[in-house]
């Protein structure tokens, strides 16, 4: 059986940006990550670089993402993460949850 539902939910393209590859000329959207941190969603970047001297702490962050996060529900739990948009995917807000737990009340009497 499988146990798990995905739901791909795309932004309004009033919330994206896009950009035209030069070599190939598509054209990309993506969505502000920084903006949609701005707006409460915790990031983490994959690489920090430390600048200055030993005693000050200054870095820089490169390769923002967004990680999966729990939504709470009154079930179970459901996990949401935030994609930039690629060549071959528009950005979107991906939710993974079981639909069986969900409807069974799992973790509600037990």
């Amino acid at each position: 059986m499988i146990d798990k539902l995905k739901i791909s939910v795309p932004f309004k393209p009033e919330f994206t940006l896009t950009t035209h590859q030069a070599k190939s000329g598509e054209a990309v959207s993506y969505v502000d990550i920084k903006e949609c941190s701005r707006r409460g969603i915790g990031l983490e970047a994959k690489t920090i670089f430390f600048t200055g001297e030993v005693g000050a702490a200054q870095y820089e962050v490169a390769d923002l993402r967004h990680p999966f996060e729990s939504l709470a529900t009154h079930f179970t739990g459901m996990a949401f993460k935030i994609y930039q948009g690629t060549k071959l995917r528009s950005p979107c807000i991906e939710l993974k949850a079981s639909p069986a737990k969900i409807l069974q009340g799992h973790n509600v009497y037990g």
